[in-house]
């Protein structure tokens, strides 16, 4: 069931920043710094000799010229392994002396992606952090930690749902609410995954050079594309690789200096784990996930891929995206004066109050099936209606699961248990068992009659409507009732 777009415009215009937001706190073209700054007081330690940071406290504290602070800090993840986080915000404000503006509403959550780190938003969180919370992370497998640490191999799945987990554990751990997700790249699907597991959370995501095109199925496996001989390159020679990747997808105008940057950001990386990522991300089902965000999508995107709003809009409300000129694949990096001037507009836009609609209406109908037995249910639904299992809690298949999602083409049923309703919605202890009706149209009643097999409960076996619409009546194993109806079609005149 595809969504309506969401044609409400936020209430007040973008053009409201005023000259101090757009200033910069970097100029186009200066390369970074990658080393975090100190905490007061303390003696610092100079760089390495190869670019990396030097060793920092998991609790370090440094000071920002406009008052903010920042700390690096570490989080367990499930697996307890360390990964590395940066945040600050206002070192101190005294509640009711000031109006707040509209960015200090939310906290930004800088992602990083395929082979960078969090130094590469370091400028973007200065920027904000006067008003607001800001956190950044570096994923497991990047980062400014030597690539012999042990948290770099210590995992053995490497995948975007596992990071979407971290990050989620990350902002769980630091109450963070009204998070805005700001992701590049691989950062943006990680960003997804983020908003799938607490919605609460989330005010909304936006996309850097990430989620063009989400209404497409995923691709084959590494086939006739020349995908094998690509990965071949970075597992022959990683470094060579990478460097041509830049060549490839960087602006020609962006700076020496800052994609020698860029490079230093990806030679800190794991090569083994970006090989891993690469291969993984020709799995992605993005279509399938994108069905599931409810809050606001946003892009700021170059102009080296075209990003399919339209096709995005299908799946998100109110999806839109902003195309930057004279960047490459790195937007926040080669051009960040540039980028930081869109983000505070995204920003705005996804926290200005919505306008009231001219009228309510249902954007959604999901129909809920309750039954004592989760397991019996959905076997009927996957072998007589070709409907595929993508979901269930608890996950573990040796437990009773409580909740079962299946899917088939657009359409979505969930299964419950009974016993878990009081769990879900307290007050609610018990609903009747049976007694649902769900209508389907089909292209094929044939086709679906055959799969139904012998044993199903049959109401209607066939019937002819009299607008010439075919239909058979069924019910499933909790006696809901199911039409399957295929509607009448003229057929078009044979040719001669």
């Amino acid at each position: 069931m595809e969504r309506d777009p969401d044609v409400d415009p936020p209430v007040g215009p973008a053009g409201e920043l005023t000259p101090k937001e757009l200033q910069s706190t970097v100029a186009e073209g200066e390369p970074r710094d990658i080393v975090a700054p100190a905490p007061p007081g303390a003696a610092s330690s100079p760089p390495d000799g190869d670019g990396s940071e030097s060793t920092t406290n998991s609790a370090a504290e440094s000071t920002a010229g406009d008052g903010s602070s920042f700390s690096v800090r570490e989080h367990k993840t499930d697996d307890d392994v360390a990964m590395t986080y940066e945040i600050g915000g206002p070192s101190s404000r005294v509640v009711g002396t000031q109006e707040p503006s509209v960015i200090n509403q939310a906290t930004v959550v800088f992602i990083h992606g395929w082979c960078g780190n969090r130094s590469q938003w370091r400028s973007h969180m200065e920027k904000l952090a006067a008003d607001s919370v800001v956190l950044s992370v570096d994923l497991l497998g990047h980062g400014l930690k030597s690539p012999g640490d042990a948290g770099f191999q210590a995992r053995d799945e490497w995948t975007i749902p596992r990071y979407g987990q971290d990050v989620a554990g990350v902002i769980e751990a630091e109450d963070l609410r009204d998070v805005i997700l700001v992701g590049h790249a691989m950062g943006g699907q990680v960003a997804l995954e983020v908003a799938l597991r607490i919605p609460d959370r989330i005010a909304g995501i936006i996309g850097v050079e990430s989620l063009h095109e989400l209404n497409v199925a995923p691709k084959e496996p590494l086939d006739s594309d020349g995908t094998e001989e690509y990965l071949a390159a970075f597992e022959n020679n990683f470094s060579k690789a990478f460097a041509e990747f830049i060549s490839s997808f960087a602006h020609p105008d962006t700076p020496p200096p800052v994609l020698a940057s860029i490079m230093e950001d990806a030679e800190q990386c794991s090569p083994s784990v970006a090989i891993k990522l690469m291969k993984h991300f020709q799995t992605r089902d993005l279509k399938r996930i994108a069905r599931d965000i409810e809050c606001p999508v946003r892009c700021i995107n170059s102009e080296l891929v075209k990003t399919d709003v339209e096709g995005n809009r299908t799946l998100l409300t109110g999806f839109d995206a902003k195309a930057m000129s004279d960047v490459g694949f790195w937007p926040h990096v080669e051009r960040p004066e540039s980028f930081q001037t869109e983000l505070l507009i995204q920003v705005k836009e996804i926290l200005a109050p919505r306008a009231p609609r001219e009228r309510a209406r249902i954007t959604g109908l999901n129909p809920v099936l309750f039954s004592d037995d989760l397991e019996a249910l959905a076997t009927f639904y996957v072998s007589q209606l070709g409907f595929e299992e993508t979901n269930r809690q608890p996950a573990d298949l040796d437990q009773k699961p409580s909740l079962m999602v299946l899917e088939r083409d657009e359409w979505r049923i969930q299964l419950q248990s009974r016993e878990s309703l009081a769990t879900d919605i307290p007050g609610v202890e018990d609903i009747t068992v049976g007694g649902r009706l769900l209508f389907f149209n089909v292209t094929d009643l044939a086709e679906e009659r055959k799969r139904l097999g012998a044993d199903v409960k049959v109401v209607e076996a066939f019937r002819t409507l009299e607008s010439r619409s075919q239909q058979t009546i069924i019910r499933d194993p909790e006696d809901n009732v199911i039409v399957l109806q295929q509607p009448f079609r003229r057929l078009a005149p044979a040719k001669d």
